[in-house]
């Protein structure tokens, strides 16, 4: 097997310095102030020129289903806090990603607590989160929990059958990714749902709706949630789900 590095470099830039080849989101328009740029620099095998710019198309691998590296969600991330990508790469010597976000002084940073009678009531019951990546699943986890659920993780499809078989009479709902190694989530949901039909689920998803959802059907205990999403948002759909009443996106 093949050793590389891969390294990673922190420093202030200028908007004006930020390149404008091979960047995205494409209407970006650096402002005349500081960013901050996070360097991921590989020597592995490269990306191919004609590929370059179709990494952040939804679902673009140029290896097999489940292996891509979610760039879309990490555009969709940059685009949320007005940053930018860039990417750099010669095949067979490696590749550089280059993340700009704005650089904002602490002093201005307000961070808003919310009053009293907002705060979420608690509630009750199991939820199932089936998610490969570890920092999301636990992330979600946590939220969950601060909702007052009790959360059962399956870091992949075959094991989300597993903890189902032996807790499916506990499970009230399932939050579940849709790309993911060995089965991915259409297939999970398809064996959950086989033996519980009615079982309300949530799609999470970097990807937007219409791609993830094209040629689903739509039924009332199958909602979507896009990736990354904040504590509100999560709340709002399971109250949603549970209430049979989705909201539009």
């Amino acid at each position: 097997n093949r050793q590389g590095t891969v390294s990673l470099e922190l420093r202030r830039v200028e908007g004006a310095d930020i390149p404008a080849r091979h960047r995205l989101p494409i209407d970006f328009q650096a402002e005349p102030q500081a960013y901050v740029c996070l360097e991921v620099e590989d020597t592995g095998v490269g990306i191919r020129e004609q590929d370059i710019d179709r990494l952040f198309d939804p679902f673009f691998s140029s290896k097999f289903t489940g292996r891509g590296m979610g760039l879309p969600a990490v555009l969709g991330i940059l685009r949320a806090h007005k940053g930018a990508i860039a990417v750099e790469s010669v095949e067979g010597q490696g590749s550089r990603f280059r993340v700009y976000l704005p650089l904002v002084q602490v002093d201005e940073v307000c961070i808003a607590q919310p009053a009293a009678s907002q705060l979420p009531q608690r509630t009750s019951g199991t939820i199932l989160v089936v998610e490969d990546e570890i920092m999301t699943r636990r992330l979600v986890s946590e939220m969950l929990g601060r909702l007052g659920y009790d959360v059962l993780e399956a870091e992949d499809g075959l094991q989300a059958l597993e903890i189902f078989d032996q807790h499916k009479d506990a499970i009230d709902f399932v939050i579940c990714d849709v790309v993911m190694p060995r089965m991915n989530g259409w297939e999970t949901i398809a064996a959950i749902r086989r033996q519980s039909p009615q079982l309300p689920v949530i799609i999470a998803s970097g990807y937007n709706e219409a791609e993830v959802m094209d040629g689903r059907p739509k039924d009332m205990a199958l909602s979507y949630l896009e990736k990354p999403f904040r504590f509100e948002k999560l709340q709002e759909r399971i109250a949603a789900m549970l209430q049979n009443n989705l909201p539009d996106q």
